[in-house]
């Protein structure tokens, strides 16, 4: 929803007519009366800074005309004193807000193919390939030091043996995933081994290699700073 200024000065000048006015104790000039209808407005509009009085301040002179530079004089105080200091306390809250919501945990999700082809994902902006290398490249929408990353093997089968299906397929790989550290800052490696083969015929010493699709769920927010008060530093006294 966006408010533009007007819509908001008037608002804040709506709820400032129509909420009941609270007494005063004294009044600012004395040609103001008690009870009038105009009482309590005029002590409002003096504690806002939006009208100095007349007769050089000693008197409000109440009954007399105003004219269109005074009326013009009085709305420019109101959006300089009340309506601009109310809209940047609203845009200083939504900043807080904001910055809240970005420390909350963002989840995304994908499903990626024996091929590294996603076929399901939570945002297009996470993409996967099938390095060559032995291992598949995950790449999250964020810089994965933000994120925990889970895999797990994916077989999809239609019809009553996909239950059975599914325990054989787990059964059949090992799958984890680690931060690359070399490469982009958003990229995650994933790798799927053949847990039958324990001869160690891969690259580091690893069995083989296996191309079996997975799905990978990456849990993600804002690093949070905490400074322990109990932790003293002495001062540094440098001696001549």
């Amino acid at each position: 929803m966006f408010i533009s200024k007007t819509k908001l000065g008037l608002a804040l000048l709506a709820m400032t007519l129509i909420v009941p006015a609270t007494a005063w104790a004294t009044h600012s000039w004395p040609d103001v009366e008690d009870g009038r209808f105009y009482t309590d407005a005029v002590e409002w509009a003096k504690g806002n800074g939006m009208t100095t009085g007349c007769d050089a301040g000693t008197n409000f002179c109440p009954d007399r005309n105003v004219t269109r530079g005074e009326n013009i004089t009085f709305a420019k105080r109101y959006d300089d004193l009340v309506v601009q200091p109310a809209l940047e306390d609203i845009e200083d809250n939504i900043a807080t807000v904001a910055s809240d919501v970005n420390n909350a945990t963002r989840v995304y999700f994908a499903r990626v193919e024996a091929d590294g082809t996603v076929a399901k994902t939570s945002h297009t902006a996470l993409t996967a390939t099938n390095d060559s290398t032995g291992k598949y490249t995950v790449t999250l929408p964020e810089n994965a030091d933000n994120c925990t990353v889970n895999t797990a093997l994916h077989w999809e089968h239609s019809g009553f043996l996909s239950g059975l299906g599914n325990v054989a397929y787990n059964n059949e790989a090992l799958i984890w995933s680690a931060h690359d550290g070399d490469g982009d800052a958003k990229e995650v490696d994933v790798f799927v081994r053949d847990a039958d083969d324990g001869a160690g015929t891969d690259v580091d010493d690893l069995p083989d290699t296996i191309n079996l699709g997975f799905s990978v769920t990456a849990y993600c927010s804002d690093t949070f700073l905490i400074f322990d008060p109990g932790i003293i530093i002495p001062p540094i006294i440098v001696l001549p």
